[in-house]
């Protein structure tokens, strides 16, 4: 059972939980666009530049783009030390996760390669070569579906399963069969000990998972599926809760900027 949110250690509360407890500027975003240009700096941090352009992606229903959806992830993998780029977790972390950026699958899948078949290990094998994954827990992999939808995939190496999670309800299989040779391929790759043995691993679709309700918030559900499964924490949100948990990434977003001098026009929240 959920406790109330005042009963639950901030360290440990879910982002549903974080973003009701926060006082919310609801107009920060607005003032944001208003009064800062395009190209204007929110934060430079995770080797990533959040512009006034890419966070008001964050605005209404607008579709996540993949610097935004990284960042925020980022943010994540730091709170809860995982690992991610060439970082192992954190010795602390449970369990011990390791996020790929948001571009890994699509190298992985060959997607704008003409030149690839709809697997190209080469385009990712040295991403993970300071990366020990078979001695993580579990691999976060955030997917973005043709720039057309976003998705998640989860691989579980303890019990040996590779699980996609699709806020439409959609079906992958092709992203069960390209993370397996992966593994595979990964497995041979860096010399491990042992035989892989592809028959052990088994392939599941969760199907009820919180859906969304519109053609736009797939890329913060598809967040929201990473954070909470790198916790191994139940799913406590829906749709419903969307619309505030968009502005409160954005005020996140903002004051981290703001705490280091690195926003335009600092003072614009009023939380």
């Amino acid at each position: 059972r959920m406790r109330n949110d005042e009963e639950v250690d901030e360290a440990k509360m879910t982002i549903r939980q974080l973003s009701r407890r926060a006082k919310v500027d609801p107009d920060l975003l607005d003032k944001i666009v208003a009064r800062m240009r395009n190209s204007d700096i929110v934060v430079d941090k995770y080797k990533l530049d959040i512009t006034v352009e890419k966070i008001s992606c964050l605005r209404g229903t607008e579709w996540l783009n993949s610097e935004l959806l990284g960042f925020f992830l980022e943010w994540w993998v730091e709170r809860i030390g995982a690992g991610s780029e060439t970082r192992m977790p954190k010795d602390w972390a449970k369990p011990k996760c390791y996020f790929t950026n948001t571009y890994f699958f699509m190298k992985l899948s060959g997607e704008g390669d003409k030149t690839a078949t709809g697997y190209n290990y080469d385009a990712v094998k040295r991403w993970t070569r300071k990366v020990k994954v078979f001695e993580c827990d579990k691999m976060i992999i955030p997917i973005n579906a043709n720039n057309t939808h976003w998705f998640m995939a989860l691989i579980d190496m303890i019990n040996k399963t590779i699980e996609t999670f699709d806020s439409m309800n959609g079906r992958h299989d092709k992203v069960h069969t390209n993370l397996l040779r992966y593994l595979e391929d990964e497995h041979k790759e860096r010399k491990i000990e042992g035989v892989f043995n592809p028959a052990e691993w088994e392939m599941k679709t969760h199907q009820d998972s919180p859906r969304q309700l519109n053609c736009s918030d797939c890329g913060v559900f598809s967040s929201l599926f990473c954070c909470y499964l790198a916790t191994e924490t139940d799913f406590d949100f829906s749709q419903d809760d969307i619309p505030l948990i968009r502005k409160w990434i954005a005020q996140m977003i903002y004051k981290i900027g703001e705490a280091d001098g690195q926003v335009a026009v600092p003072g614009l929240c009023n939380a």
